[in-house]
């Protein structure tokens, strides 16, 4: 918490999943920072918890070691999640989170996205504005607009091969093949944004 310039914007500090859901409840929080690891339960169910009692609750989990459940804790959809071993190293993870928070983006922190690369998983509960170059999602709003890539091209003043080079790209950050699964997920993704 030493980062922060405005300590006093911490209103408790818990070890165990039940003193941390009573002061969400007594605090009625904004923001929840935990751990997978607790003395007694976990941030896992702590988080779901917590969202049930405060729903638009901003949560941020730290994973104790690589071989923490990173998929349950993407599950979670979280506003961050960071390994403890990146704390400290020159991404400055947690500001990179808080901010992430703040502005209500999503945050993966540098080991998750290696461990996610490394498994080829290519179903990330992300927003896709976390994954995308602001020219890549420029390029997909073109295309989920309906444009072809002469169009594209026209309208951000780039060649015709570099907008098939952006798509490619995207497609393939995007784990889809065509540009009809390009499409049918980037509608998808902005449907749930709205339900949620």
């Amino acid at each position: 918490m030493g980062q922060f310039k405005r300590p006093k914007l911490l209103v408790s500090a818990s070890t165990t999943e039940a003193e941390a859901l009573e002061a969400v409840v007594q605090h009625q929080a904004g923001v929840l920072v935990c751990s997978d690891q607790l003395e007694s339960g976990d941030g896992f169910s702590l988080i779901k918890r917590s969202r049930e009692l405060v729903p638009d609750l901003r949560t941020f989990i730290f994973l104790a070691s690589p071989d923490s459940d990173l998929q349950r804790a993407l599950s979670l959809n979280p506003g961050g999640i960071c390994h403890e071993q990146d704390i400290g190293t020159d991404d400055f993870p947690i500001r990179r989170g808080f901010l992430s928070l703040a502005t209500d983006r999503f945050y993966l922190g540098p080991t998750a996205k290696q461990i996610l690369e490394s498994s080829g998983e290519t179903k990330i509960p992300l927003r896709m504005e976390d994954l995308l170059t602001k020219r890549e999602q420029s390029v997909l709003d073109q295309v989920i607009s309906g444009k072809g890539d002469r169009q594209i091209s026209e309208e951000l003043g780039l060649s015709y091969e570099t907008v098939r080079s952006y798509v490619k790209e995207i497609r393939r950050k995007l784990g889809v093949k065509t540009k009809v699964e390009l499409v049918a997920m980037a509608m998808q993704q902005l449907v749930g944004r709205r339900d949620s």
